[in-house]
């Protein structure tokens, strides 16, 4: 679907991670923080697609070099990513039952 919409209107796919626009605005969350807590020393981010763990690393790290982001964290029941560093490929899993809607493309992420 995605390709027939980009054929008719010359337009240009942005996928929902793991792509610099993705990462560049999802960045803008570490700034608003840091411009709001200044102190702070380390930051621990959701990891789903990948692109708000490395927008805040970028935007973080430019601002504050010092600051630790060693904290990817994921739900226990949708940790696809802690699977798949162990692994050291790529591994998927069913989407868990959650009311959390971002949850349900856990194990099926291009990254």
């Amino acid at each position: 679907m995605a390709a027939r919409v980009l054929q008719e209107t010359g337009g240009t796919l942005v996928p929902p991670f793991d792509h610099p626009m993705i990462m560049a605005g999802q960045g803008t969350t570490a700034l608003e923080l840091l411009e709001d807590a200044p102190d702070i020393d380390a930051l621990v981010v959701c990891i789903s697609g990948g692109g708000l763990l490395a927008g805040c690393a970028t935007i973080a790290k430019s601002i504050k070099p010092g600051i630790r982001i060693f904290f990817g964290v994921e739900p226990e029941l949708a940790n696809d990513t802690a699977l798949s560093m162990a692994a050291g490929e790529r591994v998927t899993i069913p989407p868990p039952e959650s009311i959390a809607d971002g949850l349900a493309l856990a194990g099926t992420r291009q990254f």
